[in-house]
């Protein structure tokens, strides 16, 4: 045994159950058994056991009637973790068992920018994107799953390189993200810093708060900055936006400097100076960098410049003012406030902003998006945060942010084009296998392989998926993520048309680069389309107009969830496989849901074929009283194995060709089975009963 601890998990349902955790040695390599006893508190259910096998980056479930628990975290206190903090509660901060449930778990992805692909013209890789909702502290303000469906979500990612955890009061300064949110960026390769507050004095700041903040120890280090250090550093998150906004007098202006100076000098992380305080302790925004606040843009990695400019010529100077000092013009991020009806770089209506940041296709400085929830709580676009039924509106305003207002990256408007006509897109697909069920972190329902696990609304972003690139082309597609029915977790993607055609649908950008010919590729659809859908393929493209690879599927289109496995053969391995499509061949008007791609590399050259409704195996009766008959087709020569739910093999039995054999299960109970032949893989599920 590795560790144990004991904590209080919450029930989706309707109460709340104890939980003691048993981390045992792996059985497998990377692939951890927990033993779970559950107690249901003040019941006389009986208590349960089992063990599951983990698999990295679920939603956890244990069923056990007549309620079904949910399991979101691992070894840690389910205990309230602070963080929203007050000056009190900064100074006193330590590292404690209950704080623990806020530590990120998952690295910093690496990820790769591609100008090109895909595109019609080029896009910048210079320019990096800080994106900063204005209110994150209540707009995120979770640990564990939360039970609503309508929080602030994000799918974008691709495209930002930042995000600010933006928030704060005069009275609550220090503004710490939450696991969650940085679990999803880390997903994407993006980086996640805190907030340091130091309000205005229209909004309760004051010299007081300040000077308090500044204090020195005896050696005259700020312990500020060693505290600042040390959250980021065990939360496992990138660094601060220090947005100091209070006028001081001119020796508290010059302690902030030298604060700041120390900060960036002891910390690795992220220290990203907002352009307000200057060094004489006066706020005076400067909208641009230039001597007045270059001392704070020399000792940051990089400067937040407020939103009041309207030319070009102020981004170039900063760009070049940046320079002159050594320093790159894309560590200034050029501030634009997008919040509608204020009067600066309002969304969408003010569409020439965007291009004063770029020599044409090329960016003077980075970005900083500011205020962009207005696609949450801003009613002329969204009244998502009020009304969970208007999640249309959430997703298509923020798509309208990234693909233009037509909400396609693969045409230009002539307004607001969007930040995929100029940025780059990232990606964090460049190694195998690659896999997306399309659960952008929130639903209605949570599901586990095309049923309802556990009803009822849910959000956290740690089990986002690596969402589509491009989102999404249309050409009389319509395309969106759907909430009312899924595969795994919250949404699948649904694609329709009302009309027949041939659609080619660029989704996923992508780096990879077989070791090999032989990949499988793995599709969970659903349709009811069964007379107007003809074919549905997966296509990978190469770079350079090299012929793509593509694996089609002729689904049964019958209204239930179809798991396919076909081969791909990516001749030519040198070539790195550049993109995922979609393609759909339909004779007629069509919809389906998209629940699940996975494409993988196999083992010495092995490539699996399966289809459910073209297996040669049957299992029958299912359920039965123990004892089961196994039927196989001509040349299916292979083998059956049973396991219990908790992975233990109970029997097998090899398969003859066209023969029907018999086999007894140890007793009553659930089983799983495997089911591989030379050309066929399948997974399923029996019932023994009594």
């Amino acid at each position: 045994m590795l560790s144990k601890s004991t904590g209080r998990v919450n029930n989706p349902i309707n109460s709340s159950y104890l939980v003691d955790i048993l981390l045992n040695e792996p059985t497998s390599p990377g692939i951890p058994d927990f033993q779970i006893r559950i107690n249901k508190s003040l019941s006389a259910v009986p208590e349960k056991k089992l063990v599951m096998k983990i698999k990295s980056r679920k939603l956890f479930y244990i069923k056990s009637l007549p309620v079904i628990f949910l399991l979101t975290c691992f070894n840690a206190s389910f205990a309230q973790v602070n963080l929203v903090l007050s000056m009190t509660d900064f100074f006193s901060w330590q590292p404690s068992t209950p704080n623990q449930a806020n530590i990120c778990n998952v690295p910093l992805h690496s990820r790769m920018k591609f100008p090109n692909q895909q595109l019609s013209i080029s896009r910048d890789t210079n320019a990096r994107v800080l994106y900063c909702p204005d209110g994150m502290n209540n707009f995120g303000p979770y640990i564990d799953s939360s039970n609503q469906f309508n929080l602030f979500n994000f799918s974008h990612w691709q495209y930002i390189d930042i995000l600010s955890w933006f928030g704060g009061s005069a009275g609550y300064p220090v503004i710490v993200p939450a696991k969650p949110w940085v679990d999803a960026a880390h997903q994407n390769g993006v980086k996640v810093i805190g907030t340091v507050f130091l309000a205005p004095t229209a909004y309760g700041g004051t010299q007081a708060i300040v000077q308090n903040f500044l204090q020195q120890d005896l050696n005259g280090h700020f312990l500020a900055a060693a505290k600042l250090a040390e959250i980021a550093n065990y939360y496992q998150f990138d660094g601060w936006l220090l947005n100091f906004e209070t006028q001081v007098n001119s020796s508290t202006g010059a302690l902030a400097a030298a604060f700041v100076h120390e900060l960036d000098s002891a910390y690795s992380g992220e220290v990203i100076w907002y352009d307000a305080l200057l060094a004489n302790g006066n706020v005076s925004y400067q909208n641009r960098l230039n001597a007045n606040n270059a001392y704070f843009f020399q000792n940051s990695t990089g400067i937040f410049t407020n939103y009041n400019w309207s030319s070009g010529t102020t981004v170039t100077n900063s760009g070049n003012y940046a320079a002159g000092l050594g320093r790159s013009p894309f560590d200034v991020y050029t501030g634009a406030d997008m919040w509608p009806g204020r009067n600066a770089q309002t969304a969408f209506s003010d569409y020439t902003w965007i291009d004063q940041v770029f020599n044409g296709t090329n960016a003077k400085t980075s970005m900083a998006l500011f205020a962009t929830n207005f696609t949450f709580n801003y009613s002329g676009f969204s009244t998502f945060n009020t009304n969970p039924n208007d999640y249309g509106n959430f997703y298509s305003t923020e798509r309208k942010i990234f693909s233009g207002l037509d909400q396609d990256p693969f045409t230009v408007d002539a307004t607001w084009k969007g930040i995929s006509k100029y940025i780059a897109v990232r990606s964090v697909n460049t190694s195998f296998p690659f896999e997306t069920d399309f659960n952008t972190g929130h639903g209605l329902n949570y599901y586990d392989s095309g049923s309802i696990l556990v009803p009822g609304a849910w959000h956290n972003m740690s089990h986002q998926s690596v969402l589509p690139s491009w989102t999404f082309y249309s050409n009389g597609l319509n395309i969106q993520y759907d909430f009312n029915d899924a595969y795994d977790g919250g949404s699948s993607l649904s694609v329709s048309s009302a009309a027949g055609g041939y659609y080619n649908i660029p989704l996923f950008s992508t780096c990879l680069k077989p070791s090999s010919a032989n990949l499988s590729v793995e599709l969970i659809l659903k349709s009811l389309s069964n007379a107007s859908i003809d074919s549905v393929a997966i296509e990978m493209q190469k770079p350079n107009g090299n012929p793509s690879v593509v694996s089609v599927f002729f689904p049964v289109c019958n209204g239930s969830w179809e798991q396919l496995i076909n081969p791909l053969n990516a001749t030519g391995s040198s070539d790195t496989l550049v993109a995922v499509a979609l393609n759909i061949h339909a004779s007629a008007a069509f919809s389906l849901n998209i629940g699940k791609i996975r494409i993988e590399e196999n083992q010495a050259g092995s490539v699996l074929q399966h289809s459910d409704q073209h297996s040669s195996l049957m299992v029958f009766p299912n359920p039965s009283t123990g004892t089961v008959y196994l039927s196989t087709g001509e040349n299916s020569n292979g083998e059956i194995r049973f396991f219990d739910l908790a992975g233990k093999q109970v029997c097998s039995q090899e398969t003859r060709n066209g023969t029907l054999q018999r086999i007894t299960l140890p007793g009553p109970g659930v089983y799983l089975f495997e089911y591989k032949s030379k050309n066929e893989f399948r997974k399923g599920k029996l019932v023994v009963h009594q």
